[in-house]
């Protein structure tokens, strides 16, 4: 845990499923997706695909289900799909009571997320919590995504917070990868398809949250 001298400079925050609540609508795009070409998806698969860079994703699911058009088309396809399940999105219980509360302690809050930037500035923006984000980190800000540890790394160069002075919040294990292999602290977000884990599946994660908001103590820990 942390150290009683700890003073938090950034607050770096996952997006699906984390700060939004958009597992269940992020499932409907999938299973979309697949049934316009005449598949099925189905909970698991959808489940290991959380997390990892949209590109990445559709190039696993274009191999999978030997998908015809070109792959440009299919990314096309999928952010249209995206996009219009965005407007109905709304942010995770508690969401914006922590970054207001961030925002108050003057700790810079960063979006890290393997959506696309645009995308989440669009939904920021939507939902009215872009005033409290100092930084975006996208898919395309980073050559390599989640679960490499780039996306964390480019968020501390950005809001010039050293490692030891930042926390990382996850849902997923692609995600917590990312978080720790860039020597954060990381917290998980529970989900119905995590709360029967433990802290022994998840290695060098700090602890699990069961709403965002019962991280708003530890902000305030010096």
């Amino acid at each position: 845990m942390l150290n009683c001298d700890f003073k938090l400079c950034g607050l770096f925050l996952d997006l699906d499923g984390t700060l939004a609540d958009s597992l269940s609508v992020m499932y409907e795009v999938y299973d979309r997706y697949l049934d316009h070409f005449g598949f099925r998806g189905n909970p698991d698969e959808f489940s290991e695909l959380n997390g990892i860079p949209l590109s990445k994703g559709l190039a696993f699911l274009k191999k999978k289900y030997q998908l015809i058009p070109e792959s440009s088309t299919l990314q096309s396809y999928y952010e249209g799909l995206i996009q219009e399940a965005y407007t109905k999105v709304s942010p995770n219980n508690g969401a914006q009571k922590l970054v207001e509360a961030a925002t108050k302690a003057n700790i810079k809050v960063a979006v890290v997320t393997s959506a696309s930037t645009i995308n989440a500035q669009t939904w920021l923006e939507q939902t009215h919590l872009d005033q409290y984000i100092s930084v975006i980190v996208g898919n395309d800000s980073v050559i390599k995504g989640k679960p490499h540890p780039d996306p964390y790394l480019k968020a501390m160069e950005l809001t010039g917070c050293h490692v030891s002075k930042a926390l990382a919040v996850e849902d997923s294990q692609i995600g917590a990868q990312a978080a720790i292999a860039a020597k954060l602290e990381t917290y998980i977000l529970k989900q119905k398809t995590t709360n029967h884990l433990k802290l022994e599946d998840w290695p060098a994660v700090a602890g699990f949250l069961d709403r965002i908001d019962t991280l708003i103590p530890i902000l305030s820990r010096v």
